[in-house]
């Protein structure tokens, strides 16, 4: 028990001084600065070790089999690491689709690698469900709503490889997701 106190006081004493180094940045009008060079970088992208000069901003596919748009395969709190990083809701972790490492024993080969399907947009209203947008921006039809309250599993879809009620999750939480339907 008193280790749990210890650890406590550890965590709060670091997270008391801590202020994170982007809201520096941004009150010194350094955040947008750099924002702009990242942005101009991708002209002739020069991002990875790979300096592949495609021009990003137009589109052009990299080194890493990506144009202009990050590919995010999937994304939400990670619990995995130590206290005093994943806090009490968990770090953010992002996969992208499309790394230009390439190693040789990548855990996650199929997400970084294997860049498959196809990005696509939609314009969306806030309270859309999954299952609207799929049924009025793609013609999709397969997965639909039946009882409006995912018990029925007429909407279930896969956004990144699970199972999910489209019906209860809102269009605009699965921006960059991979939704995979009966259609597939």
């Amino acid at each position: 028990m008193r280790l749990g106190i210890v650890e406590r006081s550890i965590v709060s004493d670091e997270m008391s001084t801590f202020y994170p180094s982007y809201l520096e940045l941004y009150e010194r009008g350094l955040l947008s600065q750099r924002v702009e060079e990242a942005r101009r970088r991708l002209e002739a992208c020069t991002l990875c070790p790979r300096v592949c000069r495609a021009n990003r901003l137009k589109n052009e596919i990299g080194q890493c089999n990506v144009g202009r748009w990050a590919l995010v395969s999937s994304f939400g709190p990670h619990f995995g690491e130590e206290r005093v990083l994943r806090g009490r809701h968990g770090s953010g972790t992002v996969f992208f689709a499309g790394c230009n490492l390439r190693c040789q024993y990548c855990q996650n080969y199929e997400i970084s690698q294997l860049v498959d399907g196809a990005a696509v947009s939609a314009d969306v209203k806030p309270h859309h469900n999954l299952i609207e947008m799929l049924q009025t921006q793609f013609g999709l039809t397969g997965a639909r709503e039946s009882c409006g309250q995912g018990l029925c599993g007429c909407c279930t879809v896969l956004v990144n490889g699970r199972a999910v009620s489209g019906c209860l999750q809102l269009a605009v939480l699965v921006d960059g997701a991979e939704v995979t339907t009966v259609e597939a």
